[in-house]
């Protein structure tokens, strides 16, 4: 994750508005899931004068207590964080219950932010990389979403040079976005507020083995609550190089199939 890449969330999540400061105890990781969020935050903290101040706005907190969940966050890697009222000598008191999921928004709900996140690829026995052309999403009218500025998609891995998060949203379908590590593999895509209609994605040049075939989509309004929107299993993802496939499409059918595939995309004015 480039330096310029983060700044849009850090700015969404942290700059644009107070958040609660931390309380770190005991900590519980997953080496193999949050390598890359230890990285991040190691890499903010050894430049420390620069990163602590912006992660709480109001000066309370400043430190990798701040750093460590906001690397998570930045990346798109889950992790849990337990509510509670400090005490004396580490000791927490009145521990809650994480809150519920929120509700899943209507496809007519205005977000600004949306998580495609790959759960599996057609061949991962031959290859952890994970690669997709284009991925489009669209108002009910069929007009695609506009990004919200230059580095407004980011991923949870790392990619080459010539195939970073941004030829995702490119408009072209020579070009690719490949990421090292999968699964899973993450695309953060932060647009100006629309509905959204439809999706799809196209795909790469060449290696079909490295094509999703399961994946989610999330929403959000804010960039930190997140609702899953969309869940796709074992999908027959075409085999032919730089294919637009399915778009999928808002149903008005219950929540397991509130999107369903519709082959050619409805444009309408």
């Amino acid at each position: 994750v480039s330096t310029q890449s983060t700044w849009g969330s850090m700015f969404s999540h942290y700059i644009g508005g107070t958040r609660p400061a931390h309380e770190s105890g005991q900590l519980l990781l997953n080496k193999t899931r949050g390598w890359r969020p230890l990285k991040l935050t190691l890499f903010w903290t050894l430049q420390s004068a620069t990163w602590y101040p912006l992660t709480v706005p109001n000066g309370n907190g400043i430190g990798d207590k701040e750093t460590l969940p906001m690397a998570f966050q930045v990346l798109g890697v889950p992790y849990h964080l337990i509510p509670h009222t400090p005490a004396l000598a580490g000791w927490a008191r009145q521990v809650t219950s994480p809150q519920a999921p929120p509700t899943p928004p209507a496809p007519s709900t205005n977000l600004s932010w949306y998580r495609f996140t790959v759960t599996a690829i057609r061949n991962p026995q031959e290859t952890d990389l994970v690669q997709l052309s284009e991925l489009t999403l669209r108002t009910p009218t069929g007009h695609p979403f506009v990004p919200n500025g230059p580095h407004s998609i980011i991923a949870s891995g790392d990619s080459p040079t010539a195939e970073l998060p941004t030829k995702a949203i490119d408009h072209n379908p020579d070009t690719k976005w490949l990421q090292f590590e999968c699964c899973p593999a993450t695309l953060t895509l932060n647009v100006h507020p629309a509905p959204l209609g439809s999706y799809t994605w196209t795909t790469a040049n060449d290696e079909p083995g490295r094509d999703p075939v399961s994946w989610q989509l999330f929403g959000s309004a804010d960039g930190v609550d997140w609702s899953l929107l969309h869940t796709v299993h074992n999908f027959p993802t075409s085999t032919r190089r730089s294919d637009e496939g399915v778009c999928f499409e808002p149903s008005t059918s219950k929540r397991s199939s509130q999107f369903h595939p519709k082959h050619t995309p409805t444009l309408t004015s």
